[in-house]
């Protein structure tokens, strides 16, 4: 037999008998009861637990609740990856057979329960699948540094996370931008030398790639102070040349009145040389270097080295004149030029004849070692300074130079005897001598030639 009922059986547990009865209206007993339960009321949807993250597990466990007991089917988009039976309590996991693709993934699941009702879908849970091996990063040159926690830079794949270490031990981590640039600043402190870093980018799906390898060499230590080679004295020379000594390979930076003139690099051996591009001014230049080494740790300041910059001629010098004609023919010529002038050098005829050191005074004096020829010579003079600037020429000083000895002056005064006790006494010699007269070895007294060499004289 068959019977449905007209008015809807109530939800739940039902327990149906059934008796027979036949024409003659004879009714046999009760069946055996028999239990059936009614369920048309559709499960909650189900939840899935939402990932922590992309993944590089193509067939990632699926986790969620739905009503126990119910038959969860999971699908991605329209593709079904599974079912699988809610435990007793609501939860349920399914790993998926077939991989998903790379990408993200929306899964959706629905419950049926033993009755047959099926769910609503689910929200839908993203789940980013990512199984690529990504490429080592490419690390930017480091420098030598003075900072133990310096910024490693590079670029890589835009998403994935940069981890550095050292000796195994991460320093540093951060994600290359959208740019494919990344930029990671050290959190542990490296120590002063030489470190290999190992960089590595991971994927979003956590894929590590091949280490690529960065040496950093740290320096926190100051080079010494560079010492500047003091000068001789004074120079004339504006731009002059500056030498001196520092750490070899630090780039020398030197300074006059604390005001940058320039940077030069120390050599291998230390030694270094700079000459200004501009002209330093008149007067005294107080020059200081510092060291800046290849870390970019600075030195202290050098000692400062004094230099006078003098580019003012001397005043002319001056010569002493000569009474007359000299006999001698190395007589000492005297005169003045400006305190603190080094060296006069004196011409005879545009000849040097010899140099002279200025004293103190100013005054200056030289004995030639070469004779002066006989007749005038034309003296002049030039002064020197200490810096090594030239004076005009001296205004021209004339000396008479005369060795040779006059002939013998002759008395022309007639002998005889005279009544008068102061005869006037004539004679001829060499024009311009001084005649000097004398009686029986006494002298009288003298007179002068004149240019006709005659000469008179009377006592």
């Amino acid at each position: 037999f068959s019977f449905t009922p007209t008015a809807p059986l109530a939800q739940g547990a039902n327990s149906f008998t059934a008796v027979a009865q036949d024409a003659a209206g004879n009714a046999s007993g009760s069946s055996a009861a028999v239990a059936l339960t009614i369920d048309s009321v559709a499960p909650v949807a189900p939840t899935i637990t939402a990932f922590t993250g992309p993944t590089n597990d193509a067939t990632p466990t699926i986790t969620g609740t739905a009503e126990a007991g119910a038959t969860v089917t999971v699908v991605s988009g329209t593709t079904v990856l599974g079912t699988t039976t809610a435990a007793a309590n609501g939860s349920f996991s399914l790993t998926p057979t077939v991989p998903l693709p790379n990408g993200t993934a929306n899964l959706t699941a629905t419950a049926t329960d033993a009755a047959g009702n099926l769910s609503a879908p689910s929200a839908a849970t993203p789940v980013t699948i990512d199984t690529r091996v990504p490429g080592a990063p490419q690390v930017n040159f480091l420098p030598p540094t003075d900072d133990n926690t310096p910024v490693i830079t590079g670029t890589g794949t835009a998403g994935d996370l940069i981890t550095i270490t050292s000796n195994g031990t991460t320093v540093g981590t951060g994600t290359v931008a959208g740019n494919g640039s990344f930029s990671v600043e050290l959190t542990t402190p490296l120590a002063d030398g030489s470190t290999t870093l190992a960089v590595t980018a991971t994927t979003p799906g956590g894929t590590p790639s091949a280490a690529a390898p960065v040496t950093v060499l740290v320096d926190t230590v100051d080079p010494l102070a560079p010492s500047i080679t003091a000068f001789a004295g004074p120079t004339n020379d504006t731009t002059p040349t500056i030498t001196g000594r520092a750490e070899a390979g630090t780039t020398v930076t030197i300074l006059n009145n604390g005001a940058v003139l320039g940077t030069t690099v120390a050599g291998p051996n230390g030694n270094f040389s700079f000459t200004p591009t501009a002209a330093l001014l008149e007067g005294t230049a107080n020059l200081t270097a510092t060291a800046t080494d290849a870390a970019g740790n600075v030195s202290l300041v050098s000692a400062s080295t004094p230099l006078t910059i003098d580019t003012a001629a001397p005043t002319v010098p001056t010569l002493t004149p000569f009474t007359g004609p000299i006999n001698d023919a190395t007589p000492t010529i005297t005169g003045r030029a400006e305190i603190g002038s080094t060296v006069v050098t004196i011409t005879s005829n545009g000849t040097v004849i010899g140099t002279a050191v200025t004293a103190a005074d100013g005054s200056f004096s030289l004995t030639p070692t070469t004779p002066l020829p006989e007749g005038t010579s034309t003296l002049t003079a030039t002064a020197r300074d200490a810096a090594g600037n030239l004076s005009v020429v001296s205004a021209p000083l004339n000396v008479t130079v005369d060795t040779l000895v006059p002939g013998a002056p002759v008395i022309t005064t007639a002998s005889g005897p005279t009544n008068t006790v102061t005869p006037t006494i004539t004679g001829t010699a060499e024009a311009g001598t001084t005649v000097t007269i004398s009686d029986n070895g006494t002298v009288l007294g003298t007179a002068v030639a004149g240019t006709n060499g005659i000469f008179s004289f009377t006592p």
